[in-house]
């Protein structure tokens, strides 16, 4: 059996800052089954379906420590498992640059 492919569009956030509180993450796209699951870096998170077009996700805490770019997937898991093309989530490192403004002479 052929299912069509899930595809995202827009991530909501797609970024947020490294230390953020868990957060929540909506996947906008097509072809999400009811029992679609995102995958961050491959690994599955517990995933509320909202419609074919939507689904929502909690990036826990922990996931959300360290910097750097994730891929987030969507899988749906029947009629066949299909996976979408990754779309990148984006946890922004903390700067400890200081600003210091230049002093005039």
């Amino acid at each position: 059996m052929v299912a069509p492919q899930p595809a995202i569009t827009k991530l909501t956030p797609k970024i947020v800052a490294a230390g953020a509180p868990t957060t929540t993450i909506t996947v906008d796209g097509a072809n999400f089954a009811a029992d679609a699951q995102v995958l961050w870096d491959g690994a599955p998170l517990p995933t509320t379906f909202v419609n074919g077009s939507r689904v929502k996700v909690q990036a826990p805490r922990a996931l959300l420590a360290i910097g750097g770019a994730v891929g987030l997937a969507v899988r749906n898991q029947t009629p066949v498992e299909a996976v979408s093309d990754q779309a990148i989530f984006t946890v922004a490192a903390a700067s400890n640059a200081v600003f210091m403004p230049q002093m005039r002479r």
